[in-house]
């Protein structure tokens, strides 16, 4: 799952006690086997945005009929702002409809479709909807932090704390020996999480110490181009894609630093993650400074200039202390999903 379902399913968890019912739709595949476990969460499948006439029909006929008090649409950017509309158009006099920014940059888009990103931008917040954003400047690319209600990530704690037994199961599984020194990145397979870039580092540190791993932990339309990258450099047998994985904290637990160079994020789960599980990271200054719960969170630039910045600090961190210390009571899951429930009740329902 990516950042956005794992933010449904995670709060889903804490409220579904409280009468809430979540129907997730979207024109990717959502059928995932953890969400058909939970009765109260519907995943609905509708037609793919290409299908305009076909899209447009079924958001309107789900809208019109599905009894809904919130509708909660969740966005990387305002480029495709049709839901919004439809939202707005065909829901029932009283329904609230909240807008949810996860992120700080439309995903591959360019000079034109970021302009229709502020010309959506420059309507929407001429409308009556909640706003909703998971930092500071995921606030500002899709309000300008107007009205704006910072809904952090949270996750479960407890989940993610270091577990030995599981580290060393793990590790045997992909033949590490305590020797080994495993970067790592959650991350979808696609341009915005510069996993060339982490190669290229990977690369050259493994050129100077042989010792380092490098574990790729997720899925996407690059994965087949990434492992002819990592051919091309002849790292196959020491780098490790694992693909989709339904259990992040096993992995995260098999790792010694977290390495994230994205282009841009609006706040990643995933290294807030990675932090309560102890581990030291290496992450790219376009992260959200929002994201930084330890003192062992590092941003560097990104640059290709920075390359060999990038790689002294690697070699420098600390890998024998996995302990976290300092826990962010803003980013447990049982305190966001308490604090998405008095929004959703501030709509008027419940």
């Amino acid at each position: 799952m990516g950042g956005i379902e794992r933010f449904i399913f995670n709060n889903y968890l804490y409220l579904k006690d409280k009468n809430v019912q979540f129907d997730c739709l979207s024109s990717d595949d959502v059928d995932y086997p953890i969400f058909q476990q939970e009765q109260g969460i519907r995943c609905i499948k509708i037609p793919s945005p290409r299908n305009i006439w076909q899209y447009v029909r079924s958001l309107h006929d789900i809208f019109q009929t599905g009894g809904y008090d919130v509708i909660h649409i969740h966005k990387n950017s305002l480029i495709n702002s049709i839901p919004i509309y439809l939202a707005k158009l065909f829901t029932p006099k009283g329904t609230k409809i909240i807008i949810h920014a996860h992120n700080t940059a439309p995903k591959g888009a360019g000079k034109r479709m970021l302009l229709l990103h502020y010309l959506n931008r420059w309507i929407l917040l001429r409308m009556k909807l909640i706003h909703l954003a998971c930092s500071e400047q995921a606030a500002e690319f899709m309000f300008a932090k107007k009205q704006v209600i910072l809904m952090y990530n949270g996750i479960d704690f407890d989940q993610f704390q270091r577990n030995n037994k599981v580290r060393e199961t793990m590790r045997r599984k992909y033949s590490l020996t305590q020797e080994n020194i495993l970067l790592g990145d959650v991350a979808a397979m696609i341009p915005q999480k510069n996993l060339y870039y982490l190669i290229d580092i990977f690369y050259k540190l493994y050129q100077n110490d042989q010792r380092y791993r490098l574990m790729i932990v997720g899925d996407g339309p690059e994965h087949e181009e990434i492992e002819a990258y990592i051919r091309r450099y002849g790292l196959e047998d020491v780098v490790i894609l694992t693909g989709s994985v339904p259990d992040v904290e096993n992995y995260l637990s098999m790792m010694d630093i977290f390495v994230m160079p994205s282009l841009f994020e609006g706040l990643p789960i995933s290294a807030i993650e990675a932090q309560v599980a102890g581990l030291p990271l290496v992450i790219s200054a376009n992260v959200d400074s929002m994201v930084q719960i330890s003192q062992k969170c590092i941003k560097l630039p990104i640059d290709r200039k920075y390359t060999n910045q990038w790689i002294n600090v690697i070699k420098k961190v600390n890998v024998k202390n996995f302990l976290m210390t300092e826990k962010a009571v803003k980013f447990n899951v049982q305190d966001s999903a308490k604090y998405l429930f008095t929004v959703y009740k501030g709509c008027g329902i419940l």
